[in-house]
């Protein structure tokens, strides 16, 4: 098969993935800032602890001791057009909760997608932790202007018997328009979680997006030594792979290189930073 020129790829990606103006198609605004650990992974969100949860599922950082922070960046299939940025901090209140920002850019200049969110999560018990989040969308198009509109996710997470945990994240159950014929992205996630020994964690999780297929996501952790972790991932909707890695030079920092392959579109590759 041939490669797929840039600029038809760009075009192929704004159709399925963002919110296209009314004159072409009415759509929804759909980009989801990720994590390289998400990316590595199959774009698995809902599970993850440590610094990913500012950006995916806060409740999480419940199990997190002391402050945390993340910054990163993806290219979407290869694209310099088609980059995301993001950056998140935590701040770990006691038992008065914990408090998260976040800040993440999508697009370029003729086309942009920009998120801010304030977060708080608490646990409610030894097994259950609960969170919140509220954020403002925004996109702008060159010829048609900038819209934007506020939105909100629910998330918990919890252990089961048989050291199995469970995440759950539900983001914008009700319509909220980011512009005319532009909707924020609504979607649940389901996830679960397991811990075989002290070298692997195995993770599955189960994506709906609303008036799209149902997502299955796999994706594993090995953790070959106390600096070095190799993560693997498959997604079915679309159909990706996708590996990474971890390295951490010392206790605070922590350095992750991912990237997934979708036989249409190429190669996703992207980098997060972490502190702690």
């Amino acid at each position: 098969m041939s490669p797929v020129h840039p600029y038809i790829k760009i075009l192929i990606v704004l159709f399925l993935f963002s919110g296209i103006p009314d004159q072409l198609v009415s759509q929804r605004n759909v980009q989801s800032f990720r994590g390289a650990r998400s990316l590595s992974m199959g774009d698995i969100k809902a599970g993850l602890d440590g610094s990913d949860a500012i950006i995916h599922n806060f409740s999480n950082i419940c199990n997190t001791d002391g402050h945390s922070a993340i910054i990163g960046s993806e290219q979407r299939f290869g694209l310099s057009e088609l980059t995301a940025y993001f950056a998140g901090v935590h701040f770990n209140a006691g038992d008065s909760g914990h408090f998260g920002f976040s800040l993440a850019s999508f697009g370029f200049t003729e086309y942009r997608e920009s998120k801010i969110a304030l977060a708080y999560a608490r646990k409610l018990g030894k097994e259950l932790a609960i969170s919140i989040q509220f954020d403002y969308n925004q996109i702008r198009i060159d010829e048609f202007g900038s819209s934007g509109s506020f939105g909100f996710a629910l998330g918990m997470n919890g252990t089961l018997p048989g050291q199995l945990q469970y995440a759950f994240v539900v983001a914008n159950p009700e319509k909220i328009e980011l512009a005319e014929n532009t909707e924020a992205r609504s979607f649940l996630q389901f996830g679960l979680m397991r811990k075989l020994n002290a070298q692997v964690r195995l993770f599955t999780e189960l994506e709906k997006n609303i008036d799209e297929d149902l997502s299955i996501k796999l994706g594993a952790e090995y953790q070959i030594s106390e600096r070095l972790r190799l993560n693997f991932g498959f997604n079915t909707h679309p159909g990706s792979t996708a590996f990474g890695f971890a390295y951490s030079p010392d206790a605070r920092i922590l350095i992750e290189m991912a990237a997934s392959y979708n036989n249409l579109l190429g190669l996703s590759p992207g980098i997060s930073i972490k502190f702690r």
